[in-house]
């Protein structure tokens, strides 16, 4: 029974820190200390500790022997890396769960979808993620491969720090990310996995080239803003 609360405190405390990170919150480099979130958050050190490495695991956080737990940086290293991964992935199940999906989750899909534009609409950005993920997991899952979907969404959780930035820059924000999607339904209705693959690659791959030109952007305006103070 103990073991079990643990494990609940620990997911609760590991969700409310990765919700203040994602946000913009908690910003890179901020610095968290374990028993000051067992204070905030109203658990005891030990779930704030495990909540700790949960989200190193995840890539959200950092710790090291000397600086102690923070939150990790932006790379456009990392979120090339993670992106080179998903893109094989998620074409993969993108075309599978295309051509396998039945009707029940034909009508999922659209139900996520309407729930996206609303979304979007109302500039919902944890909306929007949230309908954005229940989307391709119904599209996804219909691949019949559990494990192909958890080894994309850990990937999608890693990368969402930098999607979100991509929400906020006019070539992918949240409607033209609709937009997409569109298209994306309307093959899965049609079982057409040849496009719905074309489809997940090409967004992926625009997503990808304006969210890492804007982390190089913002990696030069650091390094000129430092070499300008000294």
């Amino acid at each position: 029974m103990t073991d079990q609360v643990r494990q609940t405190a620990r997911d609760v405390a590991a969700a409310r820190v990765r919700a203040l990170i994602l946000d913009g919150t908690f910003a890179p480099g901020h610095k968290l200390n374990a028993a000051d979130l067992a204070v905030e958050l109203g658990v005891s050190q030990t779930p704030a500790r495990e909540a700790l490495q949960l989200l190193a695991s995840e890539g959200l956080v950092k710790i090291s022997a000397y600086r102690g737990a923070f939150v990790a940086d932006l790379s456009a290293g990392e979120y090339e890396e993670i992106f080179l991964m998903r893109i094989g992935l998620e074409q993969l199940a993108a075309k599978l769960g295309a051509e396998l999906i039945d009707d029940d989750g034909i009508m999922e899909a659209r139900r996520f979808f309407k729930e996206l534009e609303s979304a979007a609409s109302s500039g919902d950005t944890d909306r929007f993620v949230q309908a954005d993920r229940a989307f391709h997991k119904v599209h996804y899952l219909a691949s019949q491969r559990t494990s192909l979907w958890e080894r994309i969404a850990s990937l999608r959780a890693a990368a969402e720090r930098y999607i979100r930035i991509g929400y906020n820059l006019p070539s992918v924000d949240m409607k033209d990310t609709v937009r997409r999607h569109r298209g994306l339904l309307l093959a899965i209705e049609e079982r057409d996995g040849d496009l719905a693959k074309a489809i997940i690659g090409t967004d992926l791959t625009r997503t990808f080239n304006a969210v890492h030109q804007e982390l190089l952007d913002r990696n030069c305006a650091d390094q000129s803003g430092r070499r300008a103070t000294t």
